[in-house]
């Protein structure tokens, strides 16, 4: 309230409810608002006429809805996070496997949750590298194949290192 400067000593004054009382001397609307048990709150610096536009509002309710609306956004992020699914494969995988994997990324996926896939070229058996990283690009390609009704990889999410693959897949939005 006292930090409120007006060079002509009025303000333009809306009320709580959205009413617009007008022009009225900086003293008259401290005294409103002292009467109420509200807050003066400058919304606007200079009006038109070079009066400032000040608003009677609970200062501590909208500072507790702002923190609320802050907290609510912090926690939407935090499950935006855990909507990622992680699904590993390796190159040694049987297609029995395999296809329980297919079905639970498409549970994910349709459930509207992103699926990160990682395909790892590192076995236990004798395949050679080069067989390795052919059944783990052979693997991705049939995956791809195989969740094309229910979601899309993005190239641009494809990483390829030495010994393993990993992409998203996100879920298609259905209109």
């Amino acid at each position: 309230n006292d930090k409120i400067k007006s060079a002509t000593g009025s303000v333009r004054l809306i009320l709580d409810d959205g009413t617009n009382m007008g022009e009225l001397s900086l003293q008259k609307a401290k005294q409103l608002a002292n009467e109420r048990k509200l807050d003066l709150v400058q919304v606007s610096p200079v009006h038109k006429e070079g009066v400032p536009v000040c608003k009677l509002q609970d200062l501590a309710a909208i500072q507790y809805k702002k923190t609320e609306k802050r907290d609510e956004e912090i926690k939407k992020q935090k499950t935006e996070k855990k909507s990622v699914k992680e699904v590993q494969i390796g190159t040694s995988i049987s297609d029995n496997d395999l296809n329980f994997k297919w079905k639970q990324m498409q549970r994910f996926l349709e459930k509207g949750r992103t699926v990160r896939l990682l395909v790892q070229m590192k076995s236990s058996n004798t395949l050679k590298q080069n067989q390795r990283k052919d059944r783990a690009f052979e693997i991705l390609e049939i995956t791809k194949e195989h969740l094309k009704n229910c979601g899309v990889e993005n190239p641009s999410d494809r990483k390829i290192r030495q010994d393993l693959i990993r992409t998203m897949f996100a879920p298609v939005k259905q209109k």
